[in-house]
């Protein structure tokens, strides 16, 4: 039979094509290769409205982090931590959005959301929220929003928001937010349904 002792704990050796499994068998020492699995990594899209401190260095140390294939999309032009972003192992593609372009730049976004195939879509800060939630959904991709700062918006402009981000939210897959404060005010101003809501947020 195919008897195997106490030294015959399999050793493995780590190569491109995966690793060598070694037994004792008799007076024979037998060797085989057991390939790799290849396993896919996810790719996440990013948009952002831009590369700035703040949300953009949050993304950035998020990137720099994940163990997956990342795009970045930079909404308008480029911020002061472009070059920082460029050193990575990212692709990034910065729109140029020009004022009252906004169907455009939806159009725009879901074409590459299209192209790039992602796994999901994150989107940063409020103008990447309402271009890349309708923009994902028309493509067909699941979207998570991360929440950083407080909207600046008043009267007329502040309702139009609400209510704006109230619809879009009812294609949303996840509402992240940095601090139980943007939570609280998510959760009365925006109506996202606390389920949409990681527990530990």
């Amino acid at each position: 039979g195919d008897h195997r002792d106490l030294h015959s704990f399999p050793t493995r050796r780590s190569s491109d094509l995966g690793y060598n499994h070694s037994y004792n068998k008799g007076n024979r020492r037998i060797t085989y290769l057991v390939k790799k699995e290849k396993i896919k990594r996810k790719k996440i899209l990013f948009i952002i409205d831009r590369l700035n401190e703040g949300a953009g260095r949050v993304l950035y140390d998020l990137v720099n982090n994940l163990d997956c294939e990342s795009v970045i999309v930079s909404i308008y032009q480029e911020g002061n931590l472009t070059e920082e972003f460029e050193k990575l192992d990212v692709k990034i593609i910065h729109l140029d959005k020009e004022k009252g372009s906004g169907l455009k730049t939806i159009s725009k976004l879901k074409k590459i959301i299209k192209k790039e195939n992602p796994d999901i879509v994150h989107t940063h800060n409020v103008d990447a929220y309402e271009y890349g939630i309708l923009a994902s959904r028309l493509a067909g991709v699941k979207v998570i929003h991360t929440a950083h700062g407080k909207s600046v918006k008043k009267g007329y402009k502040k309702l139009r928001e609400k209510l704006f981000h109230k619809f879009v939210s009812l294609f949303l897959y996840k509402y992240v937010v940095v601090s139980k404060d943007r939570k609280s005010t998510r959760l009365n101003s925006s109506h996202i349904p606390l389920s949409r809501m990681p527990s530990s947020a």
